[in-house]
């Protein structure tokens, strides 16, 4: 897991990101609380890297880089 973040004019967005980065992209919207760090288990990763999957979590407002 990686947890970059973008800057633009109106804020900062956070996201964590794992799998491979040519793979096929799913977006994981999380709950509330918590953040998109919660996500990021082993079994996760493992699962993504297994089916070739780039997972990606973005923050959500005013939570963790958000």
């Amino acid at each position: 897991w990686i947890f970059p973040k973008i800057t633009t004019d109106t804020g900062i967005v956070g996201y964590g990101e794992c799998g491979p980065v040519d793979g096929a992209v799913v977006f994981a919207f999380h709950g509330t609380p918590g953040s998109g760090a919660a996500m990021t288990t082993k079994t996760i990763a493992a699962a993504a890297a297994a089916t070739h999957t780039r997972i990606v979590a973005p923050e959500r407002p005013g939570i963790e880089k958000a």
